[in-house]
């Protein structure tokens, strides 16, 4: 009977927690501001809107295109995708009011904070989206990037590892954005090699992939001056590129 008693008490805060991170966040934001104009009411206007906005994305994060609940997404939902700016953030708190377990809205709402370049904001809405949906891969790469960017590279690279072994549902840029996040993560930690053959693997799945052709062109000439300052290192450099090479010919 103690043990029993002893386990509640400890699992109070955790419960606790868990209501603060999952609801508090939405009670803060006054849902009244919440009323779509009147000529975009329309859903045909709404899915239309997010059709057009769909394109590459430069930065290391990607948006979800449609709710994981529904084939077709709502009102806000779609603003939440095709908006971008304070104008996106709200959207995207006004879907999340209306559905506060929609982890694809969390995730879009990270992807917003994250182009303003608050990764700390960011990583908030991406560890919500997993809290929802922990196999999350999309969430799960975003939540990679954004940890890259605040210096914390071994999580950033758990992150990414984790996000490839996951659901599978991805963004605009498919697993080529968790391979790309991957090789940064890995680069930053001066596994140059490692980082090349991430690179590659991202631009095996999406070859016009800019992100990571730029950043495969930069992990090359880190290892060209790596080379070049200790001739030793030259051989088994090139040995395992030739060898990155190969195994992507042979993915074909």
């Amino acid at each position: 009977m103690f043990m029993r008693t002893r386990i509640k008490l400890q699992l109070i805060p955790i419960v606790v927690g868990l209501w603060l991170l999952l609801i508090q966040p939405v009670h803060a934001f006054d849902v009244r501001s919440c009323h779509l104009p009147v000529h975009e009411k329309h859903s045909s206007f709404l899915f239309s809107h997010w059709l057009s906005a769909r394109s590459p994305l430069a930065a290391p994060s990607d948006i979800e295109p449609m709710t994981r609940s529904t084939s077709i997404p709502s009102d806000w939902a779609v603003r939440c995708f095709g908006l971008s700016g304070q104008a996106g953030i709200a959207a995207c708190r006004c879907a999340i009011a209306a559905n506060p377990r929609d982890a694809a809205a969390w995730n879009n709402l990270g992807q917003k904070l994250f182009r303003l370049q608050r990764y700390t904001d960011a990583l908030v809405a991406y560890d919500h989206a997993l809290l929802i949906h922990p196999n999350y891969s999309l969430g799960l790469a975003n939540r990679c990037g954004v940890l890259s960017q605040l210096g914390e590279y071994d999580q950033a690279l758990a992150s990414c590892d984790l996000a490839l072994a996951g659901d599978g549902h991805w963004g605009v840029q498919g697993s080529a954005l968790a391979w790309d996040n991957r090789g940064d993560a890995l680069f930053n930690l001066k596994r140059y090699s490692e980082a090349l053959s991430s690179f590659e693997r991202a631009l095996h799945v999406n070859p016009n992939y800019f992100n990571a052709q730029r950043n495969r062109a930069i992990v090359l000439q880190q290892l060209e001056q790596n080379s070049e300052q200790n001739p030793e290192l030259r051989s088994s450099e090139v040995t395992t590129h030739q060898s990155t090479k190969l195994g992507k010919q042979s993915r074909k």
